[in-house]
């Protein structure tokens, strides 16, 4: 079900895609009562509810802070995240690729965001009807 947005300073009760962007909801450890904050953290900033302003870093939980995800090739793991386009392999501890469309794959996690592993081939994936 499609919602209008809420502003800043209005309460809230889900972390993500409830306030208007950039905003998002800050739940106040203290207090418990969640509102619409001003904005993401970015890097090197604390996390305190896990999400960071930017698609290239993600919430190094260890820290609570904002952290540069790792390139293809790149470490990764309990404290290093991937790069969206990329998976972290659980025997290197190393990110690999996702597969593009048409390319061979053999679990849903191989295939680029959006595709779906049928039938060993990464395809797409059923599509969602759009709010209006």
């Amino acid at each position: 079900m499609c919602t209008a947005e809420l502003a800043i300073g209005q309460p809230c009760t889900s972390l993500i895609d409830e306030c208007e962007a950039p905003a998002y909801c800050l739940i106040d450890p203290g207090t418990g009562v969640s509102m619409c904050a001003p904005g993401l953290p970015g890097n090197g900033q604390p996390c305190p509810n896990g999400y960071c302003a930017d698609e290239t870093d993600f919430c190094a939980l260890a820290t609570m802070t904002c952290v540069r995800r790792s390139p293809v090739g790149g470490s990764c793991g309990p404290t290093a995240a991937c790069v969206s386009w990329a998976s972290c392999d659980a025997t290197t501890m190393t990110c690999v690729a996702d597969v593009a469309g048409g390319g061979a794959c053999s679990a849903s996690a191989a295939c680029i965001s959006g595709l779906a592993c049928v039938s060993g081939i990464c395809a797409t994936a059923r599509d969602y009807p759009a709010c209006p």
